[in-house]
């Protein structure tokens, strides 16, 4: 683990770290957390894992959308983290935890907005 390489984390993981519902799950994603943040590894978070990771909590485990976004946005912003498009990420977790707009819609909304500013059409 000492050489940084990378390690994906998944759906069971992500949930694992958020609910808790499996011990196993729970503390094997701990580790992993706790060597990212000590720069042993980076794990690699791919966008359709957090967008399927924020799904899930909100529909299966209820869990409020605030909290969510408040816990995945301090994840992916995390040294040891990489996700792809993370700033669309950030900002659609934001938009997600402070509207009633599923997340996909957030993601697509945020990508879109960003396009259009690039375009320079505003």
């Amino acid at each position: 683990m000492g050489d940084g390489f990378a390690e994906a984390l998944g759906h069971e993981r992500g949930v694992a770290v958020f609910d808790g519902d499996s011990e196993d799950r729970a503390k094997l994603a701990g580790r992993l957390l706790a060597a990212s943040d000590a720069g042993e590894l980076t794990l690699v978070m791919l966008p359709e894992v957090l967008v399927e990771c924020v799904c899930v909590l909100e529909s299966f485990y209820e869990h409020p959308r605030e909290h969510i976004a408040r816990v995945f946005g301090e994840l992916v912003r995390s040294v040891g983290v990489e996700l792809g498009g993370l700033e669309v990420h950030l900002d659609a977790l934001a938009s997600y935890g402070r509207t009633k707009v599923h997340y996909v819609d957030c993601v697509i909304a945020t990508t879109a907005w960003g396009e259009w500013l690039a375009d320079g059409d505003v």
